[in-house]
C-alpha cells in the first residue's frame, strides 16, 4: 500500500518547467512575480497597414515623378529629379528622427497627427504651386 496523503498539506502544483528568469529568482530566494505582458497589436493588422502603405506609395510616387518631368525645362530636367529624390530621401531619415524626438517629449498620438498636420499642409502648398501650365519645349 503506498504512503497515505497528509490531510494538512495543500495540495501539489502541477510542475512548470523552469525558465531562466524563474531558475534565477528561485537560486537567489525570492518569489517570482507575475509581470503582465505588454500587449501587442495584433499582426493582422500590421500587415494590413504595410499593404495599404504599399499601395498607396506604388500609386504616389509614380505621379510626383511624373509630375516633376513635366514641369521641368528638359534643360535642367535630370538636375530637377535629382533635387527631388535627395529631399524626398532625407525627408525619410529626418522624418523618422523628428518623429521619435515628438514621440518621446509628446506621446505617439501628438507625433500622428502632427505628421498628418505636415502632410496635408505639404499636400496644400504643392497644390498651390504646382501649376497646370506646361513650359514650352523648343
Amino acid at each position: 500500500m503506498g504512503p497515505r496523503a497528509d490531510p494538512h498539506r495543500p495540495p501539489r502544483r502541477p510542475h512548470r518547467p523552469q525558465t531562466p528568469d524563474r531558475l534565477r529568482h528561485a537560486r537567489s530566494g525570492r518569489r517570482l512575480r507575475h509581470r503582465p505582458r505588454p500587449a501587442r497589436p495584433p499582426l493582422l493588422a500590421g500587415v494590413l497597414s504595410a499593404v495599404a502603405l504599399g499601395l498607396g506609395t506604388a500609386m504616389v510616387y509614380p505621379a510626383l515623378i511624373a509630375s516633376i518631368s513635366d514641369h521641368a525645362h528638359p534643360a535642367w530636367r535630370p538636375n530637377a529629379l535629382g533635387t527631388y529624390r535627395f529631399w524626398r530621401d532625407i525627408g525619410y531619415a529626418a522624418g523618422a528622427l523628428v518623429a521619435g524626438v515628438l514621440a518621446d517629449a509628446f506621446g505617439l498620438n501628438a507625433t500622428v497627427i502632427a505628421a498628418a498636420v505636415l502632410t496635408a499642409a505639404s499636400g496644400l502648398l504643392a497644390a498651390h504651386w504646382i501649376s497646370e501650365h506646361r513650359p514650352e519645349h523648343p
